[in-house]
């Protein structure tokens, strides 16, 4: 999973940062943010992935556990947005579990792609074209390629680029 070092306010004022957008959690987890370095911040370290409980897949252990700590700690942590009497608004972020891709959406879905890479951020759609036509190319060079377009051709994604990898156990 790979991050760039931007972050950006609401007057589109940048600031190159020295703390990463993507990170390993408990030696099972990587995730990368966007949204707010706040948020990022909360997940790093003040969430605790719950326990996954043998028989229960993974896709519903991150729809259901997964997800549901996460709303607590950001309500906790005073992060979560109220938009209206019913729906609640976190952040948006990528969490690699199990071999598998997941983005949690700021509404709490959890999306996987079939294509079996995602993006999110103001370089997305780029990093998306640049991974979709890199598929021969090793996943860090490809990951690096996706940034490296995205930082082309969006303002808003800048250098150093962080590039993490989940040993799985």
């Amino acid at each position: 999973m790979g991050g760039d070092s931007a972050g950006i306010d609401d007057n589109n004022d940048l600031m190159q940062r020295k703390d990463s957008k993507v990170f390993i959690l408990k030696k099972q987890f990587i995730i990368g943010f966007t949204s707010s370095f706040r948020m990022g911040q909360i997940l790093k370290y003040s969430f605790g992935p719950p326990e996954h409980p043998s028989g229960m897949g993974v896709e519903k252990y991150m729809n259901t556990l997964f997800v549901d700590e996460v709303r607590k700690v950001f309500k906790d942590k005073g992060f979560l947005l109220l938009i209206d009497d019913s729906q609640e608004q976190g952040g948006t972020f990528l969490v690699g579990y199990k071999k598998r891709l997941f983005a949690i959406l700021d509404d709490f879905q959890i999306g996987e792609s079939i294509g079996k890479f995602y993006s999110v951020g103001a370089g997305e759609s780029y990093a998306i074209g640049a991974m979709e036509v890199t598929k021969t190319i090793k996943p860090r060079q490809r990951i690096l390629k996706a940034l490296a377009v995205a930082e082309k051709f969006n303002g808003s994604v800048r250098r150093p680029f962080v590039v993490k990898r989940l040993k799985h156990v």
